[in-house]
């Protein structure tokens, strides 16, 4: 099978993460008398193949060795899914979403690894597909967790706004920061294209006003405006958990900025809760995840 060769160290960030994140939501289904009676669901909305495999040393050392010899290794191919599937303590269903239809297909052949998990999948847009499964969910008896995972800018606003209003599913998200300050001119706000993902992305035209600043400036001959970009990774992060708060219950007030080999931040990790009642110890458990990780 076709491993994606995609990712790096911050890669395995965000996958330590989400897995440590997965292992204690199932512990509190599994211990807590009042929790028992949900049946839980993991959902993978960009699942891509299932399995991943980084370029040059892991696959100099992969020549060398056999797999089974190197566990440590072989983990390091997991991808979200089948880090899902591995946990001891498994999801009563799992729930795959991927648009690519060569990528669905390696996808297939990776989940028919596990015949003794329950697994649904879907050949389609995260953003149309996702929707109908959350209408399609009862949540008087169901609990999720939802792993967004795009490549970029994939994910708009109303997809969002649907999870939180489940009042049933914990959200990671991947926030693809790199692409969104890109898409944004240092000089006049974006072309219309650009202008209107960014508008999806946020959910509103109100980025113009907080990332943008238009002065009057005067030159030997008149006096015109001069529209610049006043926005950083810090004014686009508290916006986001801004604009979360709106619609989530709980939101980690300090997202994971993951960066490549040269320290360049390429996304922000968020996680939010819907539930009213369980917000509180999600939060707490994503919370020190995220501060172990941001100073371990």
């Amino acid at each position: 099978m076709k491993r994606t060769e995609f990712g790096g160290s911050w890669t395995e960030e965000k996958l330590r993460i989400v897995q440590a994140y997965l292992i204690q939501y199932r512990k509190i289904f599994t211990a807590n008398e009042r929790a028992k009676h949900f049946k839980t669901v993991y959902v993978d909305a960009f699942a891509s193949t299932g399995q991943r495999i980084v370029k040059n040393k892991v696959e100099e050392q992969e020549q060398l060795f056999a797999l089974e010899d190197l566990p440590e290794l072989q983990a390091f191919f997991k991808g979200s899914v089948t880090i899902a599937l591995d946990l001891e303590s498994p999801f009563d269903r799992y729930v795959f979403i991927e648009k690519d239809a060569v990528a669905f297909k390696e996808l297939q052949q990776t989940v028919a690894n596990y015949p003794g998990r329950k697994i649904e999948m879907h050949h389609g847009d995260t953003n149309e597909v996702l929707p109908r499964w959350c209408a399609n969910t009862n949540w008087k008896t169901h609990r999720a967790v939802v792993f967004l995972d795009p490549f970029g800018m994939q994910v708009e606003w109303p997809l969002l706004k649907t999870l939180a209003e489940t009042k049933g599913i914990d959200l990671w998200m991947l926030f693809p920061i790199s692409t969104v300050l890109r898409t944004m001119p240092n000089a006049n706000e974006p072309p219309s294209g650009w202008s209107e993902r960014l508008t999806k992305t946020f959910g509103t035209e109100d980025w113009k006003n907080a990332f943008y600043v238009t002065q009057e400036m005067t030159n030997l001959f008149a006096e015109e405006d001069f529209t610049f970009r006043d926005a950083d990774i810090k004014r686009v992060q508290t916006f986001v958990v801004n604009r979360l708060k709106e619609i989530f219950v709980g939101v980690s007030p300090a997202p994971l900025i993951l960066r490549n080999s040269h320290n360049t931040p390429l996304y922000l990790l968020f996680f939010a809760a819907s539930n009213d009642r369980g917000a509180k110890p999600a939060l707490a458990i994503a919370n020190y995840l995220l501060k172990e990780k941001k100073h371990g």
